[in-house]
């Protein structure tokens, strides 16, 4: 407490960063690998999911394609939907795993490989950038930064860093599987061409 209050007349505060007009979503399986997809959003948009991840208890919904045969799972907290479908992501990487290994070290693993492509874009840097995951676990981790399990130590540390050098002021939001548009290319299955060209 000492140190932090001796450091405090150094902190600095922008309350005028911009939102980030990219959405990103993670997700991982043990049957394949990692699966990354993004959206391209409005600032409108992108401050009202940035609303509710202040809050904490959101959760987010997408708008049901038609055709779409799951049933959604009732979540606690409030639902927050927004107008996007899950064709509305494009799939950036569909990666399969070397190693087979816990589910929660993949989702981490996952989660880097988003933080790693949001940050290798220099319009995304100095912005307030929104990610989804579907693991609550990996959700609080990156969320606060940190983690006890030695199996995510390297992960939050190397996100950290990609947040740190890209001066990203990160948020993140649970999305339940059903709706997490990055599901499919985490178990092998590719709609389209990789690296699609996403403006934002």
């Amino acid at each position: 407490i000492a140190l932090s209050l001796l450091l405090a007349l150094f902190w600095e505060i922008d309350i005028t960063r911009g939102w980030s007009t990219c959405l990103g979503a993670s997700d991982a399986s043990t049957d394949f690998g990692f699966g990354v997809c993004a959206a391209s959003v409005s600032p409108s948009l992108s401050r009202r999911i940035g609303r509710a991840a202040d809050r904490g208890h959101h959760h987010i919904r997408l708008r049901r394609s038609v055709g779409d045969g799951y049933r959604r799972k009732t979540r606690k907290g409030t639902a927050l939907h927004i107008p996007l479908k899950q064709s509305d992501f494009k799939q950036i990487l569909s990666v399969k795993s070397k190693h087979r290994n816990n589910i929660v070290a993949l989702e981490g693993d996952a989660a880097l490989l988003l933080f790693r492509w949001i940050s290798g874009s220099a319009r995304n840097h100095c912005k307030r950038t929104h990610v989804l995951i579907d693991a609550q676990s990996v959700l609080g981790v990156v969320c606060n930064g940190r983690s006890p399990a030695p199996s995510l130590q390297r992960e939050i540390r190397l996100t950290g860093s990609l947040v740190f050098a890209g001066d990203l002021l990160r948020s993140c939001l649970y999305m339940s599987s059903e709706d997490d548009p990055a599901d499919a290319p985490s178990r092998g299955v590719v709609r389209e061409h990789f690296l699609p060209k996403l403006k934002w």
